[in-house]
């Protein structure tokens, strides 16, 4: 087989521009900015989680106080209007 053009970066090198195509130049420290972006993003996730899950509790507790109260209420209306059927 024949090797093509620009096949191992032949044609790259006749140009004297070396065999393999760079990256660009990475900027410094960009590496550790971006796992610098990552761990904030994290942490931002975390603290809405344990948010949401303060406000479901609060939710679940205010629901039981609620239906603990409405049914205690409903039981009083219900004893009262057995003695008022009673006293007729």
């Amino acid at each position: 087989m024949q090797n093509v053009a620009g096949g191992n970066g032949e044609k790259r090198e006749e140009e004297g521009r070396g065999k393999r195509k760079g990256k660009g130049r990475r900027r410094e420290g960009e590496k550790e900015r971006k796992r610098e972006k990552g761990r904030r993003k994290e942490e931002g996730k975390r603290r809405k989680r344990e948010k949401e899950g303060e406000e479901r509790e609060k939710r679940g507790k205010e629901r039981e106080e609620v239906s603990r109260g409405s049914s205690s209420v409903r039981g009083g209306e219900r004893r009262e209007e057995e003695k008022e059927r009673e006293e007729r």
